[in-house]
């Protein structure tokens, strides 16, 4: 007899007279919705009972043969199967909720689940679309430069001072400079002399360009003082690999070595993939001993450019990096070095049907310019951060208007406002579903374009779009 529960990050809540499947951490954010007889199944599951028991009360619940009632439990369960874990544990581990009342009523109508910060907390700047790597997770999907002399189609100087007094007048708590590589924007040191009125704190500039000691004492006076670069391995090979061009661990150390003689703090920032992940704790300890002060880490996450499942490390991998990296981490303490890396210990990513590829994939609503304002290399604003290269996407242009008023267009609102979007979705099923609106701030568009190679597809996480769960909330 088969028996699941509620992850341990997931719990069930009612929420004005509906429920849903809620963060335990931030109760505020909603995973699902759930219609009263998929509440029902949900409730009885978590309270220890098997697939048949609630299978023979949904059959009395709903008059029907048992061999139907138990076909809908299992479909509820395959379309929530990422919030739900299998058990062989028969208590009630999770403290009960009254369901009287709900089971009788129900409401899909949606707001914005993540609502709109009144101004951004983080200001994007790419300043421009090309880069001398190649890197093969990159979300940008950047061009290579190939040494060559580039345009700039970014905001003039000029321009740029304007939009930063603005950014200093909003308060928008942090400037974050990419590309792009920054550093190969024929102005690049005209914009770091506009920067350096923002305190070092509030902003962050990061590179892979190979950076000359002349280069590098340009930068320090005209007030570069701290900038971030990337590099995933100590290994030449490997990270000539993933970066994607020849020599460029070559270049990128001696860009290093070449801004701290220049009296520049680095911060390091390596990416975590299946092909590096063994090089991370050598990686740790060697910038540790070097004396840099600032380490960070991301694992790699999926995008609509360079992007490859290959890329996501396994559950044993993991294990294997928390296993290795704690005593590093105590030796990182001691030496005051600051590091964001954070372990994957949860007993979801360790489980065998979860992994980092499945958590990346199912992100459970839409973030776009919530909080975070993008700005690509031809000034326009782009709603997603990592979809560049789509106009439909352009929410805005900086060379015109200013941020506030970008923020608070009636165009960024219309992403709110599902209808305004139905007729990207012509030719889908989506366009005639009854249930558009309801799922709409659902949607993952990079989801879609990994699955449908179109941004305005059918989500193929979508409950609602499913025939098998749209039975439940008629």
């Amino acid at each position: 007899m088969k028996r699941y529960v509620l992850r341990s990050f997931i719990k069930i809540d009612k929420i004005e007279n509906k429920m849903y499947l809620v963060s335990r951490i931030m109760p505020n954010i909603k995973y699902a919705y759930l219609d009263p007889l998929v509440a029902l199944v949900v409730y009885k599951l978590n309270t220890g009972n098997s697939v048949e028991e609630v299978a023979s009360e949904v059959a009395d619940f709903l008059q029907c043969e048992y061999t139907i009632a138990e076909e809908k439990v299992n479909n509820i369960v395959f379309i929530l199967r990422d919030y739900l874990i299998e058990t062989n544990s028969t208590k009630n581990i999770r403290r009960s909720i009254d369901l009287k009342n709900i089971l009788v009523e129900g409401s899909r109508d949606f707001e914005p689940i993540v609502p709109r910060s009144s101004v951004p907390k983080k200001i994007s700047f790419n300043l421009t679309e090309y880069c001398p790597r190649q890197c093969i997770y990159c979300f940008n999907g950047a061009k290579l430069s190939a040494n060559n002399a580039i345009p700039n189609t970014f905001l003039s100087p000029a321009r740029f001072k304007e939009v930063i007094d603005e950014v200093l007048a909003l308060g928008i708590p942090f400037i974050e400079i990419g590309g792009g590589d920054p550093l190969i924007n024929p102005d690049i040191l005209q914009y770091i002399q506009i920067l350096s009125a923002v305190d070092d704190s509030k902003k962050g500039i990061s590179t892979k360009s190979y950076v000359s000691p002349e280069f590098a004492i340009q930068l320090r006076e005209h007030g570069l003082n701290e900038i971030q670069v990337s590099i995933d391995s100590l290994n030449p090979q490997t990270a000539d690999m993933l970066m994607g061009v020849k020599n460029s661990y070559r270049e990128v150390t001696e860009t290093i070595n070449n801004l701290r003689k220049a009296g520049i703090n680095v911060t390091i920032k390596a990416v975590i993939t299946s092909f590096n992940i063994y090089d991370i704790p050598s990686l740790f300890e060697n910038f540790i001993d070097s004396g840099i002060k600032k380490i960070l880490f991301n694992y790699y996450n999926f995008s609509s450019n360079r992007h490859s499942k290959k890329l996501f490390p396994t559950n044993s991998q993991l294990t294997w990096l928390s296993a290795n990296m704690e005593k590093l981490l105590k030796k990182a303490e001691q030496e005051q070095v600051y590091t964001d890396y954070r372990d994957i210990t949860y007993e979801d990513i360790r489980s065998t049907d979860c992994s980092m590829m499945l958590k990346s994939y199912t992100r459970n609503q839409c973030g776009g310019m919530k909080g975070e304002f993008t700005v690509r290399y031809d000034g326009k604003v782009i709603f997603c951060p990592t979809i560049c290269y789509c106009d439909d996407f352009v929410v805005g242009d900086l060379k015109i208007d200013g941020i506030y008023d970008i923020w608070t267009s009636s165009l960024l609102d219309e992403w709110d406002r599902p209808e305004s979007k139905r007729e990207k979705y012509h030719g889908t099923e989506c366009y005639d579903c009854k249930l558009y609106d309801k799922c709409h701030f659902r949607r993952c568009y990079i989801r879609q374009y990994d699955a449908n190679n179109r941004f305005f597809s059918k989500d193929p996480l979508c409950p609602y779009g499913d025939p098998n769960y749209s039975q439940f909330i008629e």
